[in-house]
């Protein structure tokens, strides 16, 4: 398995939800007020399912996120 985390500004809960339900979700500005388009997130869930990893994301607001990869789930 894969852990990267961080203590940025964290995510609201609806939000990984729709993560990890693959659904597009628009990127906001992070810590250092840098923009994305949420697109690598979802290039990422898409490279797991490719090689059959199970991806998922935790975050708590105000705190950081948590993204896993788990390899050989089976």
């Amino acid at each position: 398995s894969v852990v990267i985390d961080d203590t940025g500004i964290g995510m609201p809960s609806d939000i990984c939800e729709k993560i990890n339900n693959h659904e597009f979700v628009q990127s906001t500005e992070g810590t250092m007020e840098e923009k994305g388009v949420g697109l690598g997130m979802m290039i990422c869930i898409d490279l797991s399912r490719a090689n059959d990893a199970v991806f998922g994301v935790d975050s708590v607001e105000g705190k950081g996120t948590a993204v896993t990869i788990i390899f050989d789930a089976e």
